[in-house]
């Protein structure tokens, strides 16, 4: 059989209600993703890799999008099956995607005595539970996302760029990817130089840059793919942008255009998340002065110039984005 005629049984879906709480590595998601399970009728945060290597496969080609589209619906069917009924639950006190984080921990407890099969698919068919999924760079891809038929909404965090590269190389980004076993994002090969899919279109250039170098060159990538995903997708009544800096300065507005967006509330639990994450709290200027030096001296000057063309942007209204 040919595969590029082959046709594949997309399973029904049963994930009807998906929120992607995406945005670049260091991007700022933590508050939100800690926050958002408080709201009235969502599930507790999950992590979902395997997309993101199918989106970022799918970029180079690697993938036939049929059979990247089966396997990303039945495993997103497979992720809130198991979700209804505990299987998989995380149970560790400190993660963010542990139950113990999310507002009420005993619903999670309860499901591990709940019956398996078919009523758990029925159950999920009537749902109105949102299950939201924290992930990274999907909004990069956004035109790949959309080609995969999901059923989702996404709230994609945006930060200053100064912050995200600074953090990026205080993380080691600047060397981790292709040898780090914890570093889980697809890695290429060049010239026997290990470095993240996103940097193949400076690929020649990459074993010039020190590490510092490095992390601004992939940011500046991103951000300007982010733009251009947005630019096209402008008007899409399935996306949300919110910047890091107003969820935590004026958390109330932004968690009322959270809520609006999603057609739900906050519980009682909301407020309690809310402190624990930290929010609102007043974010110091003089901090992101103080690492813009840092890089300042770390960079090549044209690097650093393309930088501070992307925070004038970012300042002034966010790339022009719909916040």
């Amino acid at each position: 059989m040919d595969s590029k005629t082959m046709k594949y049984c997309i399973p029904t879906n049963i994930a009807k209600k998906i929120i992607f709480i995406d945005g670049l590595g260091h991007s700022g998601k933590a508050p939100l993703s800690a926050v958002i399970p408080s709201l009235d009728k969502l599930e507790h945060i999950q992590l979902f890799y395997l997309l993101e290597w199918i989106v970022s496969g799918l970029c180079f080609g690697a993938l036939d999008i049929g059979y990247a589209e089966f396997i990303v619906k039945m495993a997103i069917n497979e992720l809130a099956y198991n979700n209804k009924i505990g299987r998989y639950s995380n149970f560790r006190y400190d993660d963010q995607s542990g139950i113990h984080k999310y507002k009420d921990p005993t619903v999670y407890y309860k499901r591990l005595s709940a019956k398996d099969g078919d009523i758990v698919v029925e159950e999920l068919l009537k749902s109105e539970e949102y299950i939201p999924i924290q992930t990274h760079d999907l909004f990069v891809n956004l035109d790949i996302v959309f080609k995969l038929n999901i059923d989702f909404l996404m709230i994609e965090v945006m930060r200053h760029p100064v912050n995200i590269v600074h953090s990026w190389w205080k993380r080691g980004w600047g060397k981790r990817f292709g040898v780090d076993p914890r570093a889980f994002t697809l890695a290429l090969e060049y010239n026997k130089s290990p470095m993240p899919w996103y940097a193949a279109n400076f690929q020649d250039k990459w074993d010039q840059f020190n590490e510092v170098e490095r992390c601004l060159m992939i940011v500046n990538e991103l951000t300007k793919r982010i733009i251009k995903q947005f630019q096209a997708y402008k008007n899409n009544k399935k996306i949300l942008i919110i910047k890091h800096e107003d969820f935590v300065e004026k958390t109330d507005d932004s968690l009322k255009t959270i809520c609006d967006f999603i057609n739900t509330k906050p519980t009682d639990y909301t407020v309690s998340l809310l402190k624990r994450a930290n929010c609102p709290r007043v974010l110091n200027i003089n901090d992101r002065k103080i690492k813009e030096n840092i890089i300042r001296s770390k960079v090549r000057k044209d690097l650093f110039v393309d930088l501070m063309d992307l925070s004038k942007r970012y300042e002034l209204n966010c790339y022009d984005v719909d916040v």
